[in-house]
């Protein structure tokens, strides 16, 4: 699925194929941020990579002690996980503008004209500022922790004990950065877990109810989590090795935690809100089917003289009242089992970010 077609406005319902596109590195999505880097992979992570290492090198020059730089365990680990800040983004924002537009085209056309503008205003400049507004007390924190003696007074300073270096002052800029770029990856996650709900309030599902459900048109919804899942594996990979190698403070941890988080929250009530809405179309499906059974079953006991015979029309009512019952438990059993799969693995991924949890109350320190 072509997420610049949902974009456009020409979206077409996908292919089962098409709805387990996997997370991509291709820009082209929207995106406010990314969209100034380059949309072919290696370039973009040519990119991700070489603009933090700039900055590295700015820092470098600007340091008064180069050899007090080169020990800098923070200055060590910064750039790559910055360029890790950057690889995170893109595949968010690829995993759930591709998904939600699958899911979308399995909607009344309706559903996709008035979710448009939505998705624009949320990834573009509107998301952004949203961003920059709630990434707001999270850089004030390292301002503090920058100005506080822990810092200056420890090798990651460049500066005196009284004030940061313009050095110091450039990690704070990758700092906050970090920060704007996660606060923009959970406006995205709350974005999106809202925008699905509303649309699923307000739009049905183009097909026959047991096709929905056989054929799992809802799957895309949820697939936007499960993959995020996949995504904060890495994620949660990179957070420790940074905070092993820099001594990270809580703040770090704490990037990680709201995102995940936010991951769970961003699957749960969506799948409440489509559980809720499969189970009335069940309940009515299956009201409709009990009903047919029940006046087949009166129908063959009307025709049905008492004799051993049995006529076409007997046995056909009788098979179609089989073909009813099989179907009301089909359909049950395709309900039970909706998102059952995608939550199981959206918990075994996010063991990963508990496990830090767990982690930082052994180790505090």
């Amino acid at each position: 699925m072509d997420p610049m077609a949902f974009l456009r406005g020409t979206l077409m319902p996908a292919d089962d194929d098409e709805v387990t596109a996997r997370a991509s590195l291709e820009g082209g999505q929207g995106g406010f941020i990314d969209r100034w880097l380059p949309r072919r992979a290696l370039p973009f992570v040519a990119a991700s990579i070489a603009l933090p290492l700039f900055v590295w090198v700015v820092a470098m020059l600007l340091a008064a002690d180069r050899a007090k730089f080169l020990r800098s365990r923070d200055w060590l680990a910064q750039p790559l996980y910055f360029t890790v800040h950057l690889v995170v983004l893109r595949q968010f924002v690829s995993t759930y503008t591709q998904h939600f537009a699958a899911g979308v085209g399995h909607l009344v056309p309706a559903a996709a004209a008035e979710s448009r503008p939505v998705i624009r205003h949320m990834l573009g400049l509107r998301g952004f500022l949203v961003a920059l507004a709630v990434a707001v007390p999270f850089v004030y924190m390292d301002i503090v922790h920058m100005s506080g003696k822990d810092f200056l007074g420890g090798t990651d300073s460049q500066g005196s004990v009284d004030a940061p270096a313009a050095s110091d002052r450039l990690l704070l800029l990758l700092w906050t950065l970090e920060w704007v770029i996660n606060a923009y990856t959970w406006v995205l996650l709350g974005g999106f877990a809202s925008l699905t709900i509303r649309t699923l309030e307000r739009h049905d599902f183009a097909h026959p109810l047991e096709r929905v459900l056989h054929e799992r048109h809802y799957r895309p919804f949820l697939l936007m989590s499960a993959q995020g899942a996949t995504i904060m594996v890495g994620y949660t990979v990179a957070t420790a090795a940074y905070v092993f190698l820099a001594k990270g403070q809580l703040q770090d941890w704490m990037r990680l935690w709201i995102t995940a988080g936010l991951l769970l929250l961003s699957f749960v009530p969506p799948w409440m809100r489509l559980k809720a809405r499969m189970a009335r179309r069940v309940r009515d499906e299956t009201h409709r089917l009990a009903e047919a059974v029940l006046t087949t079953r009166r129908r063959v006991a009307e025709v049905d003289d008492g004799t051993p015979r049995v006529t076409n029309e007997e046995l056909g009512a009788r098979v179609d009242v089989v073909l009813a019952m099989l179907e009301m438990d089909h359909l049950e059993r395709l309900y039970r089992d909706l998102g059952r799969s995608e939550g199981q693995a959206i918990l075994l991924r996010l063991l990963a970010p508990l496990s830090t949890v767990v982690m930082k109350l052994l180790r505090p320190g």
